[in-house]
């Protein structure tokens, strides 16, 4: 393997700026050798800049990839943990390179309101990252809610902007759990009776 530096052009926009790209030989009987162009991590929109228009691209295909699961080949790059599947795991991989704050189904930077009615839309059913997942285990649960809980931010203007100011989780799970727990009860009990 030989790494180099190669100048890359954004087919769109025709910016260019470098990236690193890693040659190898193919162990082939053309003795071909092959390239890999490196990224920023969450440079989604190949820019050579990580922003909110990045996280709103993984947010679209996160979506997507909720109701058909097939990759095609512009989604292979939102694969980041390798399983050929868009999901709660490939975001949960890139929060180690962005600041992607845990709870915040919609990616827009803070988990709030918007976040907790995504989560109770789904709660008790299968979801990925933008219906609530946020362990991976593919289930909207009271794991994922006490993800976002624990994250949860409730955020006020102040006359020096915008101002974020931590909601007390124990309340709020207190709060939101008994609520829960009333709407499974009577979801069970709506089952037995179409059920009997």
């Amino acid at each position: 393997m030989q790494p180099r530096a190669i100048t890359y052009t954004k087919p769109t926009t025709l910016q260019e700026f470098e990236i690193p790209q890693i040659l190898y030989a193919e162990s082939s009987s053309g003795n071909m050798i092959a390239g890999i162009n490196i990224f920023l991590p969450a440079d989604f929109s190949r820019d050579n800049d990580v922003t909110s228009d990045d996280l709103a691209l993984l947010e679209t295909v996160l979506l997507a990839k909720a109701v058909t699961p097939t990759l095609t080949q512009d989604d292979w790059k939102f694969d980041l943990n390798g399983d050929t599947k868009v999901d709660t795991n490939d975001v949960l991989v890139l929060s180690q390179f962005t600041t992607i704050v845990h709870g915040d189904a919609d990616l827009n930077g803070v988990t709030d309101f918007a976040d907790l009615g995504t989560l109770l839309n789904l709660f008790d059913q299968p979801g990925n990252w933008s219906g609530g997942d946020f362990d991976g285990n593919a289930l909207v649960d009271f794991s994922d809610l006490g993800i976002l809980l624990n994250n949860y931010t409730y955020v006020s203007e102040t006359s020096g902007g915008v101002q974020a100011v931590p909601e007390p989780g124990s309340m709020w799970l207190l709060a939101v759990g008994t609520v829960l727990a009333g709407c499974g009860c009577m979801r069970r009990r709506m089952a037995e009776a179409r059920g009997a």
